[in-house]
């Protein structure tokens, strides 16, 4: 049995970075500032009763007081009551609409008596007293729109004797899609196993909205609360088990009749379209640090990475571009992909071809619907390398007449320690752009030092056995090859397309994700293993995947692959949970 669910967060996506933070009765260990990036966490305090002593609860390092939230420095009375309330005041510095809010507690307490109230530059816009019942707290399901304050006083706790923690706020709550919601849903995952592009996964989905609360002519709907970027979280019950499929992003939503809403979404390799990388000329840089200045230009926090890339350098230059095509350029020179499948944010790791996460066996697979080809073979690669020289004498880089703040891209890279301003003053600069500020009516000037690239063209052949057609592939557009890593890049590229297989076949849901290493029956005790590339997956039809297998080699009778996961129902699959 299957059964699917989607969580929509209505959360105004752009409040928590928009807002500021005061509120009394603080104890030392408190980090407000957690609480508006949302990674407090409850740690043990020393109220009576108030966990137990079985190891399971988080100690709090002397001096170290991270990820902290708010704890407050009184506790309540015997009567629950604190003997002065607390408040909070979060200032925005621009006007805000939400439905309600959602204050998550520590795990062990919560406040269970509370007064909102909704200001729009000083004028009370809403309030309203609460008893909230949970440690997760929704309070207010009406929209409130264009506030710029919100003053809370919190004047009790549920139990006796214990501190007030506030671990997030969130400026709205989540709407749970359940399988009698859904009409339909459709999830596309891929990879791409040389990192020639970066594939992005999409979700496309439709509900049932008897009540119309997504219908845009509802003055009480949900619609108003709608954004770009909305995150949305997709699990699939597979019998008794709740897998999580990944977190995406809304891009569109309409609602084609009263009682229907349409949604598609995006994951973060999507996201990653609408931020600029500013690039530059990179010397022995820990790939590493490159995917950090990456995700710091995009907003992004939820990702992880393989400790091996700490150790692969990388040289050359980055254009100013998306940091989406940044990371691509990054990962196929450092031979990592990135997915979004199953994990919480964006995972980098090297896809590997020595541990079988799942053997998918006949009676998976349905009838007539397997298809083998072999890859195509690649005699030679050719590669365009390029070195970037500068040359020093100052040349002009830009001029205009804008006034204001003005962000400038160059046409070429240029040296930003030897960047000259006429008639305007630098802001910030690098070097694809420099960053000014002008207010001279007669206009600006930026003359530097520029790069030139000089540029070499190599190719590498490989010895073909047999009457197998020449066949040459170009690398042209990246500029992080060089010397020190063709050999390996070459080697990838040659071992991914020569002598492998690609398999495409429709199979029963189980815990496969792209990027898996798995073995297909295919005939006469042949088995195909490889890397799983793409899979679309029909949630409200039974949980079943359309998938492709890629950089695949052919066995005959038992793998010997060492695997790791478990025994079951008749055939083998991960057991990882979620």
């Amino acid at each position: 049995m299957t059964k699917t669910e989607i969580r929509l967060d209505l959360t105004d996506v752009t409040a928590k970075g928009d807002s500021e933070l005061n509120i009394t009765q603080k104890n030392q260990v408190s980090n407000i500032e957690d609480i508006r990036q949302g990674i407090g966490q409850d740690y043990a305090t020393l109220e009576k009763n108030v966990f137990l002593l079985d190891g399971n609860e988080k100690i709090l390092e002397q001096d170290n007081y991270s990820n902290t939230g708010y704890c407050s420095s009184i506790m309540s009375g015997l009567d629950n009551k604190f003997e002065n309330p607390i408040e909070l005041v979060i200032d925005f510095d621009s006007y805000h609409t939400s439905a309600g809010i959602t204050i998550h507690f520590g795990d062990d307490a919560y406040c269970n008596d509370l007064l909102i109230t909704y200001l729009s530059d000083g004028e009370i816009v809403f309030s309203n007293r609460y008893k909230p019942n949970t440690s997760n707290a929704y309070l207010e399901k009406n929209v409130i729109e264009n506030y710029n304050q919100i003053v809370i006083e919190f004047y009790s706790m549920n139990l006796p004797n214990r501190y007030l923690k506030i671990l997030d706020i969130e400026y709205g709550f989540e709407k749970v899609f359940s399988e009698m919601d859904i009409e339909a849903a459709d999830c596309d995952n891929s990879i791409n196993i040389l990192s020639s592009e970066l594939p992005v996964n999409t979700l496309d989905f439709s509900v049932v909205d008897k009540e119309s609360v997504f219908n845009v002519v509802n003055p009480n709907g949900y619609y108003k609360d709608m954004q770009e970027n909305q995150k949305i979280s997709v699990y699939e019950y597979l019998n008794d088990k709740k897998l999580f499929i990944g977190n995406f992003y809304l891009t569109e939503w309409s609602n084609p009749s009263v009682a229907k809403a349409d949604f598609q979404a995006h994951d973060l390799i999507g996201v990653l379209d609408n931020y600029t990388f500013k690039g530059g000329i990179y010397n022995d840089i820990a790939a590493s640090e490159l995917i950090i200045q990456i995700f710091e230009q995009a907003n992004i926090i939820d990702y992880e990475f393989e400790e091996y890339l700490q150790e692969v350098y990388v040289s050359g230059y980055i254009p100013m571009c998306s940091c989406r095509q940044a990371l691509q350029q990054v990962l196929f020179v450092s031979g990592a992909v990135c997915t979004t499948s199953g994990v919480d944010g964006i995972k980098i790791f090297k896809p590997q071809k020595t541990q079988v996460k799942s053997f998918i066996e006949d009676n998976r697979k349905e009838v007539d619907t397997t298809e083998v080809e072999l890859n195509q073979t690649i005699t030679g690669i050719d590669f365009a390398l390029s070195n970037y020289v500068l040359k020093e004498e100052l040349k002009e880089v830009a001029k205009g007449n804008e006034l204001g703040i003005i962000t400038v891209k160059f046409s070429n890279p240029i040296d930003p320690i030897t960047l000259v301003a006429t008639n305007c003053t630098i802001i910030e600069s690098g070097n694809n752009f420099a960053t000014i500020l002008c207010e001279n009516e007669d206009g600006y000037r930026l003359e530097a030092y520029e790069y030139q690239e000089e540029q070499t063209t190599i190719l590498i052949q490989r010895l073909s056995k047999g009457n197998i057609k020449e066949s040459v592939l170009s690398v042209k557009d990246i500029k992080l090859i060089n010397k020190n890593n063709i050999t390996q890049i070459a080697d990838r590229i040659f071992n991914h397309y020569n002598s492998t297989y690609k398999t495409t076949l429709d199979i029963g849901g189980d815990e496969e994700i792209v990027g898996d290493f798995v073995s297909v029956n295919t005939f006469n005790n042949f088995k195909l293993l490889g890397n799983i590339t793409e899979m679309s997956i029909d949630l409200k039809g039974g949980f079943r995947k359309s998938i492709t297998i890629d950089n695949a080699i052919l066995k005959q009778g038992t793998v010997e692959f060492p695997f790791t996961g478990d025994i079951y129902s008749g055939y083998v699959g991960i057991r990882e949970g979620v």
